[in-house]
């Protein structure tokens, strides 16, 4: 069926799967002439130094040894969430400061020594990125009903000299991407009226697999329970 609709078709794998996988899927969709056609390769919109399960397990161990003064939560259940080998509902005390902002009054809330109210999402200005780099401007359907504060507007409490709110924030953002529009407010309004921001889609890049990868992989026998054969790749 591939090689019937070649440039038509599409293998994908899972996020989660390991890079042999997806160098896997990628040399499949270059054979089969997708590479293009209907699969577009562009540069994350975000890359975090530090991710998962790993960034948390460094922090517990920060924790355990005293090394954090102020302990920031946004949002989210981590002591509740997290994997209880960390041992976080013990550890977080260890924290000097712990602030917590969330929706609900929570374990995580419980062991922090400030708990400030969350606004919903419906309730916030922000922006985001889609996995192609469009970007949106996120509208609140109302006002704030409870005087919560968004994620940004915290942080700009913190960092900035004086507190603004997150409609200003975002409105300073994107006023100074768009330096060399000579209409700002109409570039705001057609952004709000159309839900993406116009020209910010990534450009499509040609990812190339390093050489030698296919001679790496060892194609193996695979059978779970005898009836079919099928095939699992090692990579030494």
């Amino acid at each position: 069926d591939l090689d019937l609709h070649r440039g038509r078709s599409i293998v994908v794998a899972g996020a989660g799967q390991p890079p042999a996988v997806h160098a896997l899927a990628y040399a499949i969709n270059a054979r089969l002439g997708n590479i293009g056609e209907t699969v577009v390769f562009t540069v994350p919109p975000k890359t975090q130094a530090r991710q998962g399960l790993a960034a948390l397990s460094e922090l517990a161990g920060e924790l355990e040894r005293g090394e954090v003064e102020m302990l920031l939560i946004l949002s989210g259940n981590p002591v509740y969430a997290a994997p209880a080998d960390l041992h976080l509902a013990d550890r977080i005390g260890n924290a000097k400061l712990v602030v917590h902002l969330g929706l609900y009054q929570d374990e995580t809330a419980a062991k922090a020594h400030w708990h400030l109210p969350e606004a919903h999402y419906l309730e916030s200005w922000g922006d985001a990125r889609a996995f192609d780099g469009t970007a949106s401007i996120v509208q609140p359907l109302i006002g704030p009903l409870y005087g919560g504060k968004s994620a940004v507007e915290l942080i700009s409490s913190l960092a900035d000299e004086s507190p603004r709110t997150g409609y200003d924030i975002v409105r300073a953002y994107w006023r100074n991407e768009w330096k060399g529009d000579g209409d700002f407010e109409r570039s705001w309004r057609k952004a709000l009226n159309a839900g993406v921001v116009p020209g910010t889609q990534a450009s499509a890049v040609a990812p190339a697999l390093k050489p030698g990868w296919a001679e790496r992989a060892e194609w193996q026998p695979h059978s779970s329970d005898g009836s079919q054969e099928s095939y699992e790749v090692i990579f030494r």
